[in-house]
């Protein structure tokens, strides 16, 4: 009977030291998905799983020793990626489990050397290994210590949880990160941190993955690609459209020119209404050693007062057009259109963003002493007029009738340029400081689907040749106008 109570007692034991470990050591609750404790009044949204392992893939491949070959990378990029390594050294042990990006609002620059800038409100999601907390913990410590400015460290608590604050050197930014179970979280505003403190506690209410745009256009994603993202349209232009409103609103203008300048904005609200949600998603093929990317939008029909719509042609794009495609090319992105209703909504979008444009630009002080004269500035039909003079062909009547639906873009190749500033003026000169930027340039061309064959070849021609002639004859002028000017 002692033998059995010991036994019973070593076990009662055991279980209340498995108890207190868990309840100590060990998270409290569980976070199923990133996306709930994310608001769901996110704009954008990116997530990936097991990065890290992904994008060794991608570095054995050709086309990333093409990328990694290149001065872009090598001077530009690669010595960052270093640099952040150095003060991350756990880096790759982030992003091995989940990890998703939330973008809640535009970022501005107002003056950098100031430390005027607004990087727009983020939320950075990190699951990580409960057992390797306390190692990512303290590098995620000193790598934000290494930018904060001295003394400017705060903690708080927020329902239990604790929050650590950077005040970061030479900007405005506070960065604020708390561990949720086994979930990190970091903000650029600490009101999403609470948010999502808010979210974890009561089961994500009003949580992105509660949404229903949300829950609409995610099931068409690929989840375990590279990464995936997801947008929310309606409110990205309500963003644009309220800092255009906020502009309008310090205007000194009577309440009928307001009201006039708020029709003029009318052509991109309906777009704003039609427009829902999108998402995509970007995957590397390992048997292609390429990428491969998809799209989808949803749209809400019954607020297509223009017929917005009508720009998608409703085929699938011919499969034939892959034969036009090299195989060994670095990229391609091929689609069907209605070009027709797409230019006729080109148009009319492109004239009232010039309109909204005047009309932030008469309310700003900044451009007070050119008031006058904004009305005056070139817009869009200005821009075409002038194409079209040099074409010598009228787009809508002659172009677009000859159009399919069928385009691409082939990207062949990549190149290394550079942006130069700074030159010098003469040998005798001292030289100025110059400063050479590195970037890739991809080389290729692009492909359009034609109704007629003969008939497109024939305006290509007179377009080429009326545009050579016309640029010689703008030359000519130029020069004439220089030497009647300088008696040269």
């Amino acid at each position: 009977m002692k033998k059995w109570l010991g036994i019973i007692l070593v076990l009662v034991i055991a279980l209340l030291a498995l108890i207190y470990a868990y309840q100590v050591f060990l998270p409290k609750g569980k976070i199923i998905s990133l996306e709930s404790i994310i608001p769901d009044e996110a704009i954008y949204y990116i997530y990936s799983y097991n990065f890290d392992s992904k994008i060794r893939d991608f570095q054995s491949s050709s086309f990333f020793k093409q990328i990694a070959e290149s001065e872009f990378y090598n001077k530009s990029v690669n010595p960052i990626i270093e640099k952040v390594k150095k003060r991350l050294p756990l880096l790759s042990e982030l992003f091995k489990k989940d990890s998703g990006l939330a973008i809640f609002s535009f970022g501005n620059i107002e003056d950098p050397h100031m430390g005027l800038v607004d990087f727009g409100d983020f939320l950075f999601l990190l699951r990580i290994d409960p057992k390797k907390y306390n190692n990512i913990n303290k590098s995620l410590t000193d790598f934000y210590l290494s930018l904060a400015a001295k003394g400017k460290v705060s903690f708080n608590k927020y329902k239990e949880f604790k929050i650590t604050n950077y005040k970061l050197s030479e900007t405005k930014t506070t960065i604020s990160y708390v561990l949720l179970a086994d979930v990190i979280l970091v903000s650029n505003n600490k009101d999403l941190i609470q948010k999502s403190i808010d979210l974890f506690k009561d089961k994500n209410k009003n949580s992105l993955i509660n949404d229903k745009g949300f829950q609409r256009i995610i099931g068409k994603i690929k989840k375990d690609s590279l990464l995936w993202g997801y947008v929310n349209n309606k409110k990205y232009y309500q963003e644009i459209l309220k800092e255009y409103t906020l502009s309008s609103l310090h205007s000194h203008e009577s309440e009928e020119i307001k009201l006039l300048n708020s029709m003029k904005i009318k052509p991109f609200v309906n777009l704003m209404n039609v427009l829902d949600t999108s998402s995509f998603y970007i995957d590397y093929d390992k048997l292609k050693q390429g990428f491969i990317s998809k799209g989808y939008n949803t749209f809400d029909k019954s607020q297509d007062i223009d017929n917005i719509l009508s720009i998608i042609s409703g085929k699938l794009i011919d499969t034939n057009t892959f034969n036009l495609i090299p195989r060994n090319i670095t990229g391609y992105y091929g689609g069907n259109q209605d070009f027709v209703n797409s230019w006729r909504f080109l148009k009319k979008f492109l004239s009232a963003t010039d309109e909204m444009m005047k009309e932030g630009m008469k309310a700003d002080k900044r451009y007070s002493q050119f008031k006058d004269r904004i009305d005056e500035m070139p817009n869009f039909e200005d821009f075409l007029k002038i194409v079209e003079s040099y074409l010598g062909v009228n787009i809508e009547n002659e172009v677009l009738p000859l159009l399919g639906n069928d385009f691409g873009i082939v990207f062949v190749h990549l190149e290394d340029a550079s942006i130069r500033f700074g030159s010098n003026q003469s040998d005798t000169e001292l030289p100025m400081q110059q400063l050479n930027m590195p970037f890739m340039f991809p080389q290729g061309y692009g492909f359009l689907e034609v109704k007629d064959t003969a008939n497109a070849q024939m305006l290509i021609d007179k377009m080429a040749r009326n545009l050579v002639n016309n640029l010689n004859k703008f030359i000519q002028e130029q020069k004439q106008k220089f030497q009647e000017q300088y008696g040269i």
